[in-house]
């Protein structure tokens, strides 16, 4: 071309995304195989802050304790815990947060009729940044002994 000549140019860049667009594939299944099976898990399951806020809960835990989603979340463990459990559940906190492991037990929680159900949980600490403890993941069931296998076999 001449200096007095004007062309256009075009440049052009590809890159393929496949593998990407795989891999975010991947992740959204397994996001929402992790969600329903959270949600639709038998036991009650709840993810706390250490301090026994609510940070998701499902709907097991809600039927154990007879109260909707929205009014567990309104409140927190400790709201819940029988009056003479509370400072056991404190003690618990501060070894969840200095040990970071994980324990059962049982503690009497409040039902939305007012009486306090003997409630088994298993607790695991979740780490977060640093490998700090951050919050706890929390399975629910009854502790009250129920009818007996043969009751539960259709005839």
């Amino acid at each position: 071309m001449s200096d007095g000549d004007q062309g256009a140019s075009l440049l052009c860049s590809a890159r393929d995304v496949a593998a990407r667009v795989e891999t975010e594939q991947e992740l959204a299944l397994s996001r929402q195989m992790l969600a329903a099976a959270f949600n639709l898990a038998p036991v009650g399951m709840a993810l706390v802050d250490l301090d026994g806020t609510w940070r998701d809960l499902n709907k097991a835990l809600c039927r154990l304790l007879g109260a909707s989603r929205d009014e567990l979340l309104a409140t927190d463990l400790e709201a819940l815990t029988h009056p003479e459990e509370q400072r056991a559940g404190q003690t618990l906190a501060r070894f969840l947060t200095s040990k970071g492991s994980s324990f059962t037990l049982t503690t009497r929680y409040r039902h939305t009729d007012g009486r306090y159900l003997p409630i088994e949980q298993s607790v695991g600490v979740i780490g977060g940044a640093g490998s700090e403890p951050a919050h706890a993941i929390v399975y629910f069931q009854s502790a009250s002994p129920g009818p007996p296998a043969e009751a539960l076999v259709p005839k």
